[in-house]
């Protein structure tokens, strides 16, 4: 396997890795892992998707801002409404 096969693949696996980890932390609130864990591999996708990026998946945790709300959240009535 060539160098930038191994890049690819690299990329790919911590995309995965980490989307689960999303789902594990912010869907079940069961993390499997530190955040420093998490922090660390996610820094390197950032750093290899920044020199690689004809690798980025469409499913990169980079590419994502905000996610599905947990159903366990209740609504909450202000008493007052607040207009900006």
């Amino acid at each position: 396997m060539n160098e930038t096969n191994m890049i690819e693949k690299q990329i790919k696996e911590l995309v995965k890795k980490i989307n689960k980890w999303n789902y594990e932390y912010y869907q079940l609130s069961e993390p499997s892992v530190s955040d420093n864990k998490y922090d660390v591999e996610l820094r390197k996708l950032e750093v290899l998707e920044a020199n690689f990026p004809e690798f980025i998946q469409e499913d990169s945790p980079t590419k994502k801002v905000g996610g599905n709300i947990v159903k366990e959240f209740k609504e909450y009535q202000h008493k007052n409404l607040c207009f900006l």
